[in-house]
């Protein structure tokens, strides 16, 4: 896994963390030791931070000092991946695949190499991961809803675009 001196890797965590919970506490991205820094911020549709600093962030600013940061950015992290874990075998459970191959996929998620370093960081990309695996479930049973009569083209058109102008807007990731 990362070091945990973070100061030593390229996913640098502790930074995120101090960063995540300067924007939770007082609006705004910037390291808070960086006195006279500008606000890092990539504007609304490069990402908004925000989510990442409610789910980070809060817990940082309730649990720090007397917990360490990088570990209660890496139990957030932790929980990411056991909702991850729950979410793929339950996409995988309603889009009709036996159970047997769903917690087999599950398994060859979880045993990744970029899976276990993804739940061992104070890093937002499960976070990520989960987007991605609800909008594309939501995109599979769109298809299937309009298959079967269900609502209309535009209305589909419609909710189909703002998912993804959505996607696009609260992760600097997609």
């Amino acid at each position: 896994v990362p070091v945990y001196d973070s100061v030593r890797w390229g996913g640098d965590e502790t930074w995120l963390m101090r960063e995540f919970g300067n924007q939770a506490a007082h609006g705004v991205m910037s390291y808070p030791e960086a006195f006279g820094s500008a606000a890092r911020t990539d504007g609304v549709l490069a990402g908004s931070m925000w989510v990442n600093a409610l789910i980070y962030g809060v817990p940082g600013k309730i649990f720090f000092p007397t917990h360490d940061l990088v570990a209660i950015g890496r139990t957030v992290t932790a929980l990411l991946g056991a909702i991850l874990i729950w979410s793929l075998f339950f996409v995988l459970k309603r889009l009709g695949v036996r159970p047997v191959i769903a917690a087999c996929a599950v398994a060859l998620m979880t045993i990744s190499q970029g899976f276990a370093l993804a739940t061992h960081c104070a890093r937002y990309d499960l976070l990520t991961g989960l987007a991605l695996l609800w909008y594309v479930y939501f995109l599979a049973r769109a298809g299937v809803m309009r298959r079967a009569g269900g609502e209309g083209a535009t209305g589909h058109a419609f909710i189909l675009g703002f998912a993804a102008v959505a996607l696009l807007i609260f992760s600097r990731h997609m």
